[in-house]
């Protein structure tokens, strides 16, 4: 934010959950459904996640998701539970050794507010980086092939 009174109204609607975010992720395992939703607790609260498949290749899917409850790792749970762990998660099961990713492979894709200073709505959407494909080819085995990976 520019001025300190945008970066109040911004830390506010986050806060309040008025910002909404939707994420996406390159999860291990081909997810049979195209869309659904995850539900059940994480600390012991309730808790629920939506996804819809964006790409499946021969080992792993690229799903968007989006918090309908904001618990602490929530997605990161839910994945899990549900047999997807996310490529590089090291906490939930998602770890496995690809030399072109040493990272968590999450992130917002997303962003849909209202603008701190025109009270406008606006979107921020972040593009795929070009790693995520390496990553896909390169654990299907198709970087060597020069194959690409499958649309869903």
């Amino acid at each position: 934010a520019k001025t300190h009174t945008a970066e109040s109204k911004l830390r506010i609607a986050f806060q309040e959950r008025l910002v909404k975010k939707r994420y996406r992720a390159v999860v291990w395992g081909v997810m049979e459904r195209d869309e659904g939703i995850m539900d059940g607790p994480v600390d012991n609260k309730p808790s629920k996640s939506l996804y819809r498949v964006v790409k499946r290749t021969e080992q792993m899917t690229v799903v968007d998701l989006w918090l309908e409850t904001g618990r602490k790792h929530q997605l990161r749970v839910h994945l899990s539970r549900f047999g997807h762990s996310i490529v590089g998660d090291k906490r939930y099961r998602g770890y496995r050794p690809i030399p072109a990713c040493e990272r968590l492979c999450l992130w917002a894709q997303e962003l849909q507010m209202d603008h701190p200073m025109l009270d406008k709505p606006m979107e921020c959407c972040i593009p795929d980086d070009p790693w995520i494909a390496k990553v896909l080819d390169m654990v299907d085995g198709n970087e060597k092939t020069g194959k690409k990976a499958k649309t869903g």
